[in-house]
């Protein structure tokens, strides 16, 4: 058995009757106004996706999106990591590519980058 874990988000209302409003797909074909409101809630949840020897591995788009976002923040850190780790050893840094350039902003202009 293989399994994958990853840390998905869920979004969700919390109504004042105790009531869970989901905001993820899939999303209702009919609208529903919340009369008495409530409240907007985000959190981190362990999702996992079971595999047995042979099977086909797929995801919907909505777990494959949450995949790629969280490989996205882990590869962010890591590339802030090691240019924190460069530019303390006095390394210089050539940023190629505006794909990364959010990555260089801490550094306030000092990285430069060529077109």
């Amino acid at each position: 058995m293989f399994q994958l874990v990853w840390l998905g988000l869920e979004c969700y209302v919390d109504t004042p009757d105790g009531n869970r409003h989901s905001l993820m797909p899939p999303f209702p074909k009919k609208s529903e106004i919340l009369k008495d409101g409530g409240d907007l809630k985000v959190e981190c949840v362990e999702r996992i996706a079971k595999y047995k020897l042979n099977d086909v591995v797929t995801f919907s788009p909505n777990d494959l999106g949450e995949i790629c976002l969280l490989f996205q923040c882990a590869t962010d850190d890591i590339a802030k990591s090691a240019f924190e780790y460069l530019k303390r050893m006095g390394i210089a840094i050539e940023v190629i590519g505006k794909q990364v350039e959010h990555v260089a902003e801490p550094y306030g202009g000092e990285i430069p980058t060529s077109d």
